[in-house]
């Protein structure tokens, strides 16, 4: 089950621009990077106001068993564990020269917003990779299904042999709800873009 990779873009250049210049803006962009994200729309989520925390989890059942008349049994309890875990911070952040921004004949802020919503776009798209295949789609990000799943290798779980990246060779079936499987949204669930900040930055064409 090979993780999707992602392909990574720079900045907006002037070759953006001028692909941008030689369309009509009637139109409007035609999105061919875009990806169905049903993750975002279906699995729970729950707002958190800390990056760090634990869930209690219930690892064994307390027993159950028949008994006849004046007999007693063996009583027990059930087995909980609390599990620790970590917020991981999503960057999404993205550059625009302000002379390529002002080279746009749809505007400067058409080209901002553009860069603002693809970002937006790139970040929901991470998180739905990281969901299914966790550290190894990306080692710095939150751990995933892939890894959760504790009967993964029981067999029980057939695997297809699917090892063509970036093609769909995987099948999830969760529960999504307080007690399976939900996002756990830091901030507080709040998702924003921040503001739009002008600054100097510097690379080896400048000295």
């Amino acid at each position: 089950m090979p993780p999707i990779t992602m392909p990574v873009h720079d900045r907006l250049t002037s070759l953006d621009i001028i692909e941008m210049n030689n369309s009509e803006e009637f139109f409007g962009i035609f999105n061919e990077a875009s990806k169905y994200v049903p993750e975002m729309r279906l699995i729970s989520a729950s707002p958190c106001t800390k990056t760090e925390y634990k869930t209690l989890a219930k690892t064994e059942n307390s027993p159950a068993v028949f008994r006849e008349s004046n007999k007693g049994i063996k009583q027990g309890s059930p087995s909980v564990e609390a599990r620790p875990v970590v917020l991981k911070f999503l960057d999404a952040s993205w550059s625009l020269d302000q002379k390529v921004a002002l080279e746009c004949e749809w505007g400067q802020k058409a080209a901002i917003a553009l860069c603002a919503a693809s970002a937006m776009e790139s970040a929901l798209q991470k998180i739905a990779i990281q969901t299914w295949y966790g550290t190894q789609a990306d080692s710095t990000g939150f751990t995933g299904l892939a890894t959760l799943l504790p009967h993964r290798n029981s067999p029980m779980v057939v695997n297809a042999g699917g090892t063509t990246a970036n093609a769909a060779s995987s099948v999830f079936a969760i529960r999504t709800e307080l007690q399976g499987v939900q996002y756990a949204w830091g901030q507080n669930g709040r998702i924003n873009t921040g503001p739009i900040k002008e600054a100097e930055q510097w690379d080896d064409n400048f000295h």
